[in-house]
């Protein structure tokens, strides 16, 4: 599965569940915000490696990052990796985020 047709899918499903809620349309757009990026660190180069590396046939997806594989059993070559880390860390990067200021030591 490409992970623009996973990302659509929870997207969807968040709007669904965001109209059977009484949500402010702050909470909704929140909601449908995470949706969007709760997935995102799967476009890292490690995580895309172990996708390939469990389809059978990768180059029918092209360039397409993809976000599940056909075997569900296979480790990153990068020993920790975590595709929830990178997305939280890229939200954040885009966001601007930055650490409070620092306290200078003299």
């Amino acid at each position: 599965m490409t992970l623009a047709a996973h990302t659509e899918h929870v997207v969807a499903e968040a709007r669904a569940l965001c109209a059977e809620l009484c949500l402010t349309s702050r909470e909704r757009d929140a909601i449908l915000r995470a949706a969007r990026w709760h997935d995102v660190g799967k476009a890292h180069p490690v995580f895309q490696d172990t996708m390939r590396r469990g389809v059978g046939e990768p180059a029918r997806y092209g360039e397409a990052f993809l976000a599940k594989s056909e075997n569900q059993h296979l480790r990153h070559h990068r020993a920790y990796f975590r595709h929830e880390l990178a997305s939280a860390l890229a939200f954040l990067a885009h966001e601007n985020w930055r650490r409070g200021p620092t306290s200078s030591r003299t």
